[in-house]
């Protein structure tokens, strides 16, 4: 018997399936856009998370969350990108125990960095496919796209 909860939807379904196994096969792995200079793709999400809710002034338990991450394993990337000088720390000025985080000069230029050479390149193909929608058709698609874990 074959399965036939998707519907007229398999063929998205089936190439939705096979970029989340991508991404959660390679998220974790470091590319080495320079020599000495290794960053992961889930790293990149990270300070583009980062660099796009800079206003907000997000603690790391909201930015952990928002992302999807357990706050364990977001704990210890944030230390990896600290390491590597891509975010900095700061204190929040109401409570000191909540911890902000910055994306720093040199994350921004390895995010740029790593737009235009990996993920540009790789989003190519769907933009152009996508090129002749409006705005609005965009933003369906985008929002039709969002999946709920089971409980």
């Amino acid at each position: 018997m074959k399965p036939v909860w998707m519907g007229r939807y398999k063929k998205l379904i089936d190439h939705l399936m096979a970029g989340f196994n991508v991404y959660s096969r390679t998220c974790a792995d470091e590319l080495e856009l320079a020599p000495g200079c290794k960053v992961s793709y889930v790293q990149m999400q990270v300070l583009e998370y980062l660099m796009e809710n800079e206003d907000k002034m997000e603690k790391m338990a909201i930015v952990a969350s928002n992302l999807g991450m357990l706050p364990s394993a977001f704990s210890k990337l944030i230390s990896r990108l600290m390491e590597k000088g891509y975010i900095e720390k700061h204190h929040a000025n109401d409570n000191r125990k909540d911890i902000i985080l910055k994306v720093s000069r040199k994350g921004h230029e390895i995010y740029d960095r790593f737009a235009n050479t990996v993920l540009l390149p790789a989003f190519k193909p769907m933009f152009d496919a996508l090129s002749s929608l409006s705005d609005s058709e965009v933003d369906f698609f985008a929002n039709s796209l969002v999946i709920r874990k089971a409980e």
